[in-house]
């Protein structure tokens, strides 16, 4: 896991080069945050691929770089266990050939 310092290094470098609708500068840093708790692998469970690298592309960072494949509380990620559980491949559930249930859910 990034350290917090990285964190606001990387979201105040991008906010300075940011131009654009700040609720999505907003939903880039949100993202980056709970990738740092949960992994990049429940990220890519819960987002497109395209929406993964707009939010690179704002932050001006490589999640794959920053992130744990696995974050400590990936367990949070309902979806991420819902594929787990499932059995197929990440790169099938990730390119949507397999659907994954709650794939936006966080709990307990």
């Amino acid at each position: 896991m990034i350290s917090f310092d990285r964190y606001t290094s990387i979201v105040s470098d991008a906010f300075l080069h940011y131009e654009g609708d700040v609720t999505v500068f907003e939903s880039a840093c949100g993202c980056l945050a709970v990738g740092m708790f949960v992994g990049l692998r429940p990220l890519r469970i819960m987002h497109s691929p395209r929406t993964i690298k707009a939010y690179e592309t704002i932050l001006r960072c490589s999640f794959a770089e920053l992130l744990s494949l696995e974050g400590d509380l990936s367990h949070m990620s309902v979806g991420y266990s819902n594929f787990l559980a499932s059995g197929s491949t990440f790169g099938r559930a990730v390119g949507g050939v397999v659907p994954v249930a709650d794939r936006k859910t966080c709990a307990p």
